[in-house]
């Protein structure tokens, strides 16, 4: 999910949803997509080495292939699509000299691609450019896909100190429940810490722009395609 909150909600259709935010008087504006993490469970339930330790390993993996390297470009629609109803995950540009690493590498920037682009569309609602982005969840806990999410936002990343971002909100939430914290803002100031922000290289904006702008002609000249697939079987 990519989201931010403001005092109106946003409409015309120009976001995913609107929903009421826990701070009477705010709405939570939201783009989303199954587009995320589930594309690389995918791949390492069906086409990774098996390891005691498989996420240290294809960090390593990701690590060792330069940004600059020519990756495949990965539509991260292994689950669902944000641009067609029928649009299939896809590995585009694959080459003879392409090993596992640019693989994973190609899963990791897909997914940063596919949350820019919901970015782009938030950031059209907002009335002013925000100063960094916040990530929790599994890509939360790669610092080589936390480089990844900054150097393709362009903005610094601030990830959570607690792993369990969803029970850390209830546990806020029942903190103000029992009289603990007077409101939300109060509950957050004490019980929410962050890490040190993971700062964008600039030497890697042009590469990742161009990269960027392939993944969305790569979705243009395949929405006509999608159909045709989907009613082969």
């Amino acid at each position: 999910m990519n989201e931010f909150i403001r005092p109106e909600p946003v409409t015309g259709g120009r976001v995913l949803m609107n929903s009421l935010f826990c701070i009477p008087g705010w709405y939570l504006i939201e783009e989303s997509s199954a587009t995320s993490a589930g594309n690389l469970a995918w791949y390492l339930r069906n086409l990774a080495q098996k390891s005691d330790d498989i996420y240290t390993e294809i960090n390593k993996e990701t690590a060792s292939i330069s940004p600059a390297d020519s990756c495949p470009i990965f539509l991260p629609f292994i689950m669902a699509s944000n641009v067609h109803p029928n649009a299939k995950g896809s590995f585009i540009g694959i080459n003879a000299y392409h090993t596992r690493a640019h693989i994973v590498r190609s899963i990791y920037e897909g997914i940063a691609f596919c949350h820019r682009w919901h970015y782009e569309r938030l950031r059209n609602c907002m009335d002013k450019d925000p100063k960094s982005i916040r990530l929790v969840g599994g890509a939360a806990k790669s610092k080589v896909w936390t480089q990844i999410f900054a150097d393709v936002m362009k903005l610094p990343v601030e990830t959570s100190s607690v792993d369990e971002t969803g029970a850390h909100g209830c546990a806020i939430a029942a903190a103000i429940a029992v009289g603990d914290y007077a409101d939300v803002p109060s509950a957050l100031s004490a019980m929410t810490k962050l890490s040190s922000p993971v700062y964008p290289r600039r030497e890697y904006f042009e590469m990742y722009d161009r990269k960027y702008d392939a993944y969305r002609k790569i979705i243009s000249a395949l929405d006509p395609v999608w159909d045709t697939i989907n009613k082969i079987g």
